[in-house]
């Protein structure tokens, strides 16, 4: 939510990608809360580099939708800046 609301202020927000890196977290529906994959914004000034780091293992009917719903995630997490 920082990321969006200082990348709308004029000229501070061309130092956002590299100054505040945002961090998502894929849990489990009806398991813990604790994350299973993770992915963090690396400092970049124009473009955005993530890495997606397995916390948790994922059994094979997980992993693909979980990876596949991370890349949606961040593709439109893109477009919005």
């Amino acid at each position: 939510m920082l990321d969006g609301l200082v990348g709308e202020i004029p000229l501070v927000g061309l130092l956002t990608g590299y100054v505040l890196h945002p961090a998502y977290r894929v849990s489990r529906v009806g398991g813990a809360e604790a994350p299973v994959l993770r992915a963090v914004k690396k400092p970049a000034f124009f473009e955005g580099r993530y890495t997606l780091e397995q916390v948790e293992a994922l059994g094979p009917s997980e992993q693909t939708p979980a990876v596949l719903a991370v890349l949606m995630m961040l593709l439109l997490e893109r477009g919005r800046s």
